[in-house]
Order: structure tokens, then sequence, then C-alpha cells
């Protein structure tokens, strides 16, 4: 009995090692999501995990999924130099629905601004100072 109650120490350290080292590589795997919406004025936005911002990061160990705010027919994003793997940009979803686009190949610390919007076949205004940031 007293062998069993030294052990008990131990099991709870490793069931805590284990639930810890689950956590982080679950965490590797979390997408990263923008969505895109036509503001009031008749601009897009974008919003992320920060909220909405003109230029979202986005880390190159995540992979990122551009979605609508709101149910759309169709919306495609184009970028001026592509952050992603060859054949991710445009981002297009003709039927409206998220796009995996995956992970960010772009160089870290650099802002890839957007060059055109469209949801629902309409452009969006003023799109240029728009974009992603690669982070690590």
């Amino acid at each position: 009995m007293k062998l069993c109650l030294r052990l008990v120490p131990f099991a709870v350290l490793a069931a805590l090692l284990l639930t810890a080292t689950s956590c982080e590589r679950a965490s590797a795997f979390q997408n990263q999501t923008i969505a895109i919406s036509f503001a009031p004025d008749g601009s897009c936005q974008q919003s992320g995990s920060g909220g909405v911002a003109s230029i979202i990061d986005v880390s190159k160990s995540h992979p990122v999924i551009y979605q609508g705010a709101a149910t759309l027919s169709q919306f495609q994003v184009t970028f001026s130099s592509c952050p992603f793997a060859s054949g991710q940009c445009p981002v297009n979803s003709p039927t409206g629905a998220a796009v995996n686009v995956g992970n960010p190949t772009g160089t870290v610390d650099m802002v890839y601004n957007y060059s055109n919007i469209t949801i629902n076949n309409m452009s969006c205004r003023i799109v240029g100072s728009m974009g992603v940031r690669v982070r690590p």
C-alpha cells in the first residue's frame, strides 16, 4: 500500500506532462480565419483574431482561411504579391465558401497588400492599405 501511495505523485506529474504536450501539439494546427465584408461606405474591411484591422498578422505555422463575414455568392481577394504557396493567389471562392490557402510562405515581417477585393461581384473601394503581415 505504501508503494502505491508513493507512485501517485509520479502518475499525476506524468498525466500533466502528457496533457501539456498534447495541448501544444493541437495549437500548432490552429487555423487563422480572415473574414472579409463590405463596410457601410462601400469600402471593404477584414477581421481576424485581433478584430477589424487593415493589416492582419498571420503566422507561418498556422493555415489561413478566408471567408465572407456574411452569406456571399462569391468573393475574390487579389494580392500585389502573393504570401502563400504557388496556386493559392488570388483567393477565389466562386460559391462564397471558406477557402483554406494553407500556411503563409512569404517573407517574415513583410506586409502583403491586396490589389483588389471583389464581394458578390462588386469591387471594394480603397483596398491598397489592406493586407496581411507574415509573422514567424
